[in-house]
């Protein structure tokens, strides 16, 4: 956002570099969380209405991520000869990282609630992921 607002190129290509980056230790993370994921699948213990709400959030994120990764990629390629392609890739890339952001923190929140009992006991999930009104 600073690197736009003050229209810095090399904020914003730092930034660039730091969302790609970030992309690629995402993916990584991502395929560990697959093996982890059918794993637990089965497991009796876990609240599966809070797992499928989970799934349901992480993948749309994950594909935003990693998209952005690759637009960061294409930004990286033209930094030097488009500016404004650059500086065009570089909003639609802060935009859906801001989108990113919020849906990885909603599925955070929803991973939470998959083995915590405690949780589930006061913040029942219904069969859309979203609180169950008492």
């Amino acid at each position: 956002i600073g690197g736009l607002v003050t229209k810095n190129d090399h904020l914003k290509l730092i930034a660039i570099i730091l969302i790609f980056i970030m992309s690629v230790f995402g993916f990584a993370v991502h395929k560990a969380g697959e093996k982890a994921e059918k794993r637990l699948y089965n497991d009796s213990t876990i609240n599966h209405t809070a797992f499928v709400a989970y799934e349901e959030t992480a993948q749309p994120a994950f594909i935003m991520h990693s998209v952005a990764g690759v637009l960061s990629l294409i930004a990286l390629a033209v930094y030097d000869k488009r500016k404004k392609a650059f500086n065009i890739l570089g909003t639609v890339i802060l935009a859906l990282s801001l989108l990113v952001v919020g849906l990885m923190s909603y599925a955070g929140y929803l991973d939470g609630k998959i083995q915590h009992v405690e949780i589930n006991k006061v913040f029942p999930i219904n069969s859309i992921g979203a609180e169950a009104s008492f």
